[in-house]
């Protein structure tokens, strides 16, 4: 449908992942390149000030050397949609995200969102990925797993890990960027410096020995000890953001469209995003490293 509307002369809004092949998905960013036309991928994190202000602090090196990153997505669902009495066939259609023939189940669905940071945040795109994956949720038959892990590496050694589950929500959903100078967790807007505050126990002996008083001197428990961090809640990224991204990233959409152009780097990292998730669900599948054929590459 993306491929016949850009055809058409049409400027296309398509959600992630972009296809269920590696073949379709270049297909569509030829098609792209062929009409000029725009083709915006939904990675709505692509807009969002808390994401947009991390990456400029990246750039200007404040966060340091990147050192790993990580991130997860839990939730405690079936994931399903109830199928009408008497009607078993519409299953597959309301379904869709547990058959393998269209789907790549969390792969595609969910981690394709932490690909594209992962992929952005490094300038590039992993050069192998291994991964595994179970069932241990799913009370119906399913053709996809409700639980998966994955590393990805990138070309200097650094990896992005990544699980994912449909089993317990208690940790919700994150994504940590740790850096030589600083450490981001980006989803819920905060920012932690090396820099952190002294601890209550070094403040208190501080305390005492500025002002000659004959307290008791905390020096054994646990705040002490150098190596064991305070209870620093960190900084806001962006101070008072309550903005709706997924609204930023439609409006960007009929921007581009009345300016004519839109940014190269979005179908990039669309498609970047896509073909890691669907490698990611290959070798889960094979239990085996995979590596994306250069033909792919983009």
């Amino acid at each position: 449908m993306t491929i016949e509307a850009l055809d058409l002369g049409m400027h296309v809004f398509c959600e992630k992942a972009m296809a269920r092949t590696l073949a379709d998905t270049k297909r569509m960013v030829d098609a792209r390149k062929r009409t000029g036309r725009i083709l915006q991928i939904g990675h709505q994190r692509m807009f969002n000030p808390v994401y947009l202000e991390l990456m400029e602090r990246i750039k200007r090196g404040e966060m340091g050397a990147i050192a790993q990153m990580k991130a997860y997505w839990h939730r405690d669902s079936e994931w399903r949609r109830d199928v009408p009495d008497g009607q078993p066939e519409l299953d597959r259609r309301l379904n869709w995200r547990h058959y393998d023939e269209y789907s790549c189940g969390l792969w595609t669905e969910l981690a394709s969102h932490h690909l594209q940071v992962a992929n952005w945040i490094k300038g590039s795109q992993p050069v192998s990925v291994v991964a595994r994956g179970s069932n241990l949720r799913w009370t119906k038959p399913s053709e996809v797993n409700d639980n998966v892990a994955g590393i990805f590496t990138f070309d200097d050694g650094m990896s992005f890990i990544f699980d994912c589950t449909n089993n317990n929500d208690h940790y919700g959903m994150q994504i940590h960027v740790t850096g030589s100078k600083a450490t981001a967790e980006i989803e819920t807007n905060r920012y932690f410096t090396d820099e952190e505050p002294v601890s209550d126990a070094m403040k208190e002996m501080i305390d005492s020995v500025m002002t000659d008083t004959s307290e008791t001197i905390p020096i054994g428990g646990s705040t002490w000890i150098p190596e064991v961090r305070t209870n620093y809640g960190g900084n806001e990224i962006v101070k008072g953001y309550d903005l709706d991204d997924t609204t930023l990233t439609m409006e960007a959409f009929v921007r581009f469209i009345r300016e004519g152009s839109a940014p190269d780097e979005l179908v990039v990292q669309g498609y970047r995003a896509t073909v890691w998730a669907l490698l990611a669900s290959e070798a889960a599948k094979t239990g085996n490293p995979v590596t994306l054929p250069d033909e792919f590459r983009m």
